[in-house]
């Protein structure tokens, strides 16, 4: 009976190894496969590091200027121009050269207004996030609370 159990053992053993067990087929990938999934992986990494960035301009945004934390960014044709971002995100950072003066002046007469309101106060931090010139250390900080 022991035999007849140890041979159920090793079946079992084997059938998980072939089936369930990623070591197994992961082990035996093509090489140009493996450079496909550890491209994915990269680009896991750097979407959610992004990400996470990107979610730290918008709370110190939502923080320093309310009128604008929930901006649309429209791309036309659902693509972005290399450098060229949305246009309130090319204002915000100071990048802007290519907006056309009217859209410049628009966003500055509204940022005066809401600035005389006390309702908006962009920090170079945030404008500096926008860039993305921040050193990794000052990239999770939050902004500091409005004092009265």
């Amino acid at each position: 009976m022991s035999l007849t159990l140890a041979v159920m053992c090793e079946l079992y053993r084997r059938h998980y190894l072939e089936i369930y067990d990623r070591r197994f087929w992961v082990k035996e990938l093509n090489p140009k496969i493996q450079e496909i999934r550890r491209t994915l992986l990269d680009l896991k990494t750097t979407t959610r590091k992004q990400t996470n960035f990107i979610n730290t301009v918008k709370g110190r945004l939502a923080w320093e200027y309310p009128a604008r934390a929930t901006v649309e960014s429209q791309r036309p044709n659902g693509f972005l121009q290399i450098g060229q971002p949305p246009a309130f995100w090319a204002w915000l950072a100071r990048c802007g050269d290519f907006l056309s003066k009217s859209v410049q002046s628009r966003f500055n007469n509204h940022y005066c207004k809401e600035g005389e309101l006390d309702r908006a106060n962009l920090s170079e931090l945030t404008r500096q996030a926008s860039r993305g010139d921040l050193p990794p250390a000052l990239r999770s900080t939050k902004p500091r609370e409005k004092q009265d």
